[in-house]
């Protein structure tokens, strides 16, 4: 009888499975989906903020070049959708530049200054060279890229909405408290209409 023939095939191990992953690899997983779930909606965030200032930039790189009234109506638009309305509606001619270089910062007021020219107190006047719309042009463009959207808003309009609160808080506090001294009043003359004396 032949010993070989009573040895049997070698059995190799069954292969180690990477699954379940260590508590390690899950805490990972779940930290880097929560980042970009917080990347992604921050881009979302972003690209809407900047729709309207996408926008406008479209319609100042038309060919041809706006006029100035068509430029500063494009301001005008602008900062209605991204300021309060109150800050800036009213606004107008030197006013309204004013407005509009307070937004920059610091370091490009000056360039807006110098390219908006005097296109601002001459907003309707018939015949404007195409110097000085190419040159508001460019300040238009320039404050819309450094500009928008704005970081935070002015002092100035923190203290007109406080103060606006104040006074509704008053108004509120004031017809609170009038219906019910009327009503004491009257109480009180009913009172004496039943006992008989003189109200």
């Amino acid at each position: 009888m032949d010993p070989l023939a009573q040895l049997q095939d070698i059995h190799l191990p069954q292969q180690v499975h990477n699954y379940p992953l260590a508590p390690g690899w899950w805490i990972l997983l779940i930290l880097v989906s929560m980042l970009t779930a917080i990347v992604l909606y921050k881009a979302v965030k972003t690209w809407r903020l900047n729709k309207q200032k996408r926008f406008a930039l479209r319609q100042l790189n038309q060919s041809p070049i706006p006029n100035n009234a068509q430029i500063i109506a494009i301001l005008k638009w602008t900062t209605m959708t991204y300021f309060p309305r109150k800050s800036s509606a009213s606004l107008f001619g030197r006013k309204f530049q004013q407005f509009l270089t307070e937004q920059l910062p610091e370091k490009h007021q000056q360039a807006f200054t110098e390219q908006c020219g005097d296109a601002f107190d001459h907003l309707y006047q018939k015949e404007v060279s195409d110097d000085s719309n190419i040159a508001l042009s460019q300040a238009a463009i320039l404050w819309l890229k450094k500009a928008l959207p704005p970081k935070k808003i002015t002092r100035k309009d923190k203290t007109d909405n406080t103060g606006k609160n104040q006074g509704s808080a008053k108004v509120n506090a004031d017809k609170n408290t009038s219906p019910k001294t009327s009503s004491v009043e009257v109480t009180d003359t009913g009172k004496y209409q039943k006992q008989g004396e003189p109200a």
